[in-house]
């Protein structure tokens, strides 16, 4: 144990103590906020009262989220078990399905906003609109499924081996086993690319088109009103701004989250960079936010969450 103690502390420098601290009171944070999402919508459930469809998706987004910053939070310890490449390949491997996890059901979260807000007689949005408003709960499974099928060579595929060092194709033509290392590499790159597309992209795209159409739905309403000089739907603009903010503020995260992934895996800068220690930050800053939109986003939530402040306040004063 002493040995051990020595051994962390000889090798963290004070960007990794820093970086350790900071990512505890992340996790601690989006553990509060993403717990919160879950325990309530846990409780209705236990209580008998029905849950809606939207509180399905926040809480799909809330336990991927939870699952995200248990095994970010086991990326500290790779120092520590350098020997062991079933602890470091299964951490990395999990923290990777939690990610595509959490960005393909908040892309989910978006679409699903955007279809019970935006009216549209385009035949492709009404069959969307139809299919995850009705089967939004096979949506889901299907989402959380297909990601770690998909994800789940990576744990047969070592961190490094992800990384466009290793997956450089300019190899020694010299080589005896040039022909087998061109097949593996370049499966490598194709499965890299894969990831991206599936796990990031798809994701953000989903959330950019969203995003896009609830706000031009909101301007023309908006617009319609402004020319009617009618304020009778002051309710209905009042949820579409909550939707419209809660579905650009979840763009923006996963936009976020998305950019400083990409810096990371492709080791654009050294450990102890500046930017490298910017990029770090704010991807840990992905979950808690997250589960702040969540809660901000969701009336049950908020209206519970004010209440609880309310009863804190009451008792500290």
């Amino acid at each position: 144990m002493d040995n051990t103690f020595l051994y962390v502390s000889i090798m963290s420098s004070p960007t990794d103590i820093l970086l350790t601290t900071v990512q505890s009171l992340m996790t601690l944070l989006g553990s509060i906020t993403n717990g919160f999402v879950v325990v309530v919508n846990v409780h209705d459930w236990r209580l008998g009262r029905s849950l809606t469809s939207a509180d399905y998706f926040t809480c799909s987004v809330a336990v991927s989220n939870l699952f995200l910053q248990l095994w970010s939070g086991f990326s500290g310890f790779y120092d520590l078990f350098k020997n062991s490449d079933v602890f470091c390949q299964s951490s990395f491997t999990l923290k990777m399905i939690s990610t595509h996890c959490s960005f393909r059901v908040a892309a989910l979260l978006c679409l699903f906003y955007c279809t019970r807000i935006v009216s549209s007689k385009n035949c492709l949005f009404r069959f969307y609109q139809r299919r995850v408003q009705s089967s939004f709960r096979k949506a889901i499974l299907r989402a959380i499924l297909s990601v770690f099928f998909i994800g789940f060579p990576l744990f047969g595929i070592k961190k490094e081996q992800l990384t466009p060092k290793s997956g450089n194709l300019l190899l020694n033509i010299g080589s005896v086993s040039f022909v087998n290392n061109t097949l593996i590499d370049t499966s490598f790159v194709l499965y890299r690319i894969f990831l991206l597309c599936f796990g990031y992209i798809y994701p953000l795209l989903i959330s950019l088109v969203s995003a896009v159409c609830l706000l031009v739905s909101l301007m023309k309403h908006m617009n319609r009103m402004r020319d009617t000089m009618e304020n009778k739907d002051g309710a209905f603009i009042a949820a579409h701004r909550r939707a419209g903010t809660t579905v650009m503020s979840m763009l923006l995260l996963i936009l976020m989250y998305f950019v400083t992934s990409i810096i990371s895996l492709i080791l654009l800068y050294p450990h102890t960079d500046p930017r490298s220690v910017l990029c770090d930050f704010i991807a840990m800053l992905y979950a808690p936010a997250l589960g702040i939109v969540l809660i901000r986003g969701n009336c049950k939530l908020r209206k519970m969450a004010a209440k609880i402040q309310r009863e804190v306040e009451r008792r500290m004063f």
